[in-house]
């Protein structure tokens, strides 16, 4: 992305900052250096977020892979230069290390018993091809009509070869998508009433606004980020961090 980065990494007994505070030093060097500027790059500490679950971590693979279609820099994830999209689908590109790195998660999407990688690949391009219409079906304010695909082979695959980390409350949190977040609330609370009306800078009620600042406290809360939540909701990030402050 052009102003942040996400890692997908898969953690053992190093904490993690042995990883990232050289990553990090090494890119605001050479960004110091291209645009010959002193002072900070990054503007805080970067977060960090458990995934504890299958679910969770092939939601955070297909949201950092479709970061850029959602922002509006590509129109599909194939176009991407800053993701490892291509690598889960088989398209290799000059001077990229070998797919096999990707393949333990690349299995995670996987619908039936397979050792052959080509059957991940499709399952995996099936499933970001669900995301991609939910997002088109978000879009135009329909409700989403089909089920996501089938991940049992995954899901499997996750419980014998990832789920070792000790689940304590404090890290048991799942960021839930944008999307279903706000989905869930209306249907709960507000049955009948479609995500469009609540897209945009000025809605044409107090409890509309009411509303949309509900859930987007409720996005906060979950994790996201208050410029995914502004996209998401076509509103300004300023006015976003303003509601998100009241939060708990």
């Amino acid at each position: 992305m052009e102003n942040h980065l996400h890692l997908i990494v898969r953690q053992r007994e190093d904490p993690l900052f042995r990883l990232l505070q050289p990553a990090l030093r090494r890119i605001a060097l050479l960004i110091q250096r291209e645009h010959r500027v002193e002072g900070h790059v990054f503007q805080r500490r970067f977060r960090t977020h458990p995934c504890l679950s299958a679910s969770h971590l092939r939601d955070a693979i297909i949201y950092t892979h479709l970061n850029p279609v959602r922002a509006g820099m590509c129109s599909d994830p194939s176009h991407a230069d800053s993701t490892s999209h291509h690598l889960y689908t088989g398209a290799q590109r000059d001077g990229d290390p070998i797919a096999s790195i990707v393949q333990p998660a690349l299995e995670l999407f996987a619908s039936r018993e397979s050792i052959r990688v080509e059957t991940w690949r499709a399952d995996y391009a099936g499933y970001i091809n669900y995301r991609l219409l939910c997002d088109k079906a978000d879009a135009a304010g329909d409700v989403r009509s089909a089920p996501p695909p089938d991940t049992m082979s995954g899901d499997a695959f996750f419980s014998a070869n990832f789920a070792t980390v000790v689940e304590r409350p404090t890290l048991t949190l799942q960021r839930t998508d944008l999307r279903d977040i706000a989905l869930n609330m209306l249907q709960a609370q507000h049955p009948g009433l479609q995500l469009r009306s609540l897209r945009g800078g000025r809605l044409g009620s107090r409890l509309l606004n009411q509303i949309r600042d509900g859930i987007i406290r409720e996005c906060a809360m979950a994790g996201h980020r208050g410029v995914a939540i502004a996209a998401f909701f076509n509103m300004s990030p300023s006015r976003v961090s303003v509601i998100s402050r009241h939060c708990g």
